[in-house]
């Protein structure tokens, strides 16, 4: 892995950074590293979810084509009973 420096030259960005620099308490080199941890988390949960939903998504289409009844509310209460 090659260390390369990274020079912003964007005021902007320049001014965040130095923000939350200060916010955290630390250096700008930490700030702009947990400001792209935080942010790769983030994207990372939001593609979770979208998987799941498309997933849900398709099994509820699914269903829907098989015309299958609906659980009736014992069958979904026994879906969470506990088993010995």
């Amino acid at each position: 892995m090659y260390n390369v420096a990274v020079h912003i030259n964007n005021p902007d960005v320049e001014r965040l950074i130095s923000e939350y620099q200060k916010q955290l308490g630390s250096t700008k080199t930490e700030a702009v590293r947990h400001a792209l941890e935080l942010a790769l988390r983030q994207e990372r949960s939001r593609a979770r979810r979208e998987r799941f939903l498309r997933t849900a998504q398709d099994l509820i289409r699914e269903a829907r084509e098989q015309k299958l009844a609906p659980y009736t509310k014992e069958e979904s209460d026994s879906l969470f009973e506990e088993r010995n």
